[in-house]
């Protein structure tokens, strides 16, 4: 066989492969359009995709991704079905199907999935949204036990304890009671009894008894935190803010600016209370300076138009 030919036919198994017609060219296709987020274009690909011979079973779960990602989760589930037919104990689709009935606010479904693929793999993301499953389907009290199942056996369960303290934290209450915080706050009591420098336990309380409220006892967890770690930008910025709900301003003004040398690029939210924290003890040039920092920093914050305006009213103070 001459060089050649070797050459032709190399190519021609290439193109076979790789032909737009084949399996590989409709799944690959598809796969580029997610990629770019242009899904319904995906959708497409993959459906002509499951028309030709030999389909492979990640066909179907990339199908059902791109059906979830237009947030047309009846589909995405008949396509996480028939993946998981063919790949029963994949930890993706499992979570993905989970996630796709919870969207659906079909809770106990999505508490069945997620826990099939905790069984599988402890990831922080399943922990989570198995919890917020929980505790969407009023069943707190397995939400509960799950953590301290996981606290005890798990190989990594105080993280993971502490993320789901983190869940309690985050809920929103319909009662816009403190149910939930009073639980986070002491799951991360029982976090301390394990390290009692763990730093993130007490920020974490601090915020807790911020929302609360409860100024004294967040000032107190932030001192702790502040003792482990002096120099978090984190720690300090909070400190800042409680001091300042406390009507502290100069105290507050302190760890603001600390927060600031700390991380000069911040976020905008630390530049736009020390601007007011200035402001309210009438340092209206240091206000001005902080509120000029803030716009250059951050061009395109929320409440960029209305500090510019706030900036035309101290210049004449």
């Amino acid at each position: 066989m001459s060089k050649l030919t070797k050459i032709k036919e190399y190519i021609s198994d290439k193109l076979k492969v790789h032909s737009p017609n084949s399996f590989d060219g409709f799944y690959n296709s598809g796969v580029e359009f997610y990629g770019r987020q242009e899904y319904e274009k995906a959708i497409a690909q993959f459906k002509f995709a499951l028309e030709q011979k030999d389909i492979q079973p990640q066909v179907y779960y990339n199908l059902a991704l791109s059906y979830q990602s237009v947030k047309d989760y009846d589909r995405a589930i008949v396509n996480y079905n028939k993946f998981l037919e063919l790949k029963q104990d994949d930890y993706d689709g499992l979570y993905n199907i989970a996630l796709a009935y919870f969207l659906k606010e079909d809770y106990p479904r999505a508490i069945t999935f997620f826990e099939k693929s905790i069984e599988i793999k402890q990831e922080e993301d399943g922990v989570k949204s198995l919890v917020l499953a929980y505790l969407n389907n009023n069943e707190q009290q397995k939400a509960i036990d799950f953590a301290e199942k996981l606290l005890e056996n798990s190989q990594n369960g105080a993280d993971l304890y502490y993320s789901i303290a983190k869940v309690f934290e985050n809920k929103n209450s319909m009662n816009k009671d403190s149910t939930y915080i009073d639980f986070a706050i002491q799951m991360y009591s029982k976090l301390m009894s394990f390290d009692s420098k763990c730093f993130d336990a007490y920020l974490s309380t601090s915020i807790c008894y911020a929302k609360k409220g409860e100024w004294e006892n967040s000032v107190d967890f932030c001192k702790k935190a502040l003792d482990a770690n002096p120099e978090s930008y984190e720690a300090n910025n909070q400190m800042g803010l409680v001091y300042y709900c406390c009507d502290e301003i100069k105290k507050a003004i302190e760890y603001y600016e600390k927060a600031i040398k700390l991380k000069p690029i911040g976020d905008y939210k630390v530049y736009s209370n020390l601007g007011y924290a200035y402001e309210k003890i009438a340092q209206y040039d240091k206000a001005v300076k902080i509120f000029n920092q803030l716009i250059a920093k951050f061009p395109k914050f929320p409440a960029k138009d209305e500090i510019k305006n706030h900036l035309r009213v101290l210049k004449t103070l």
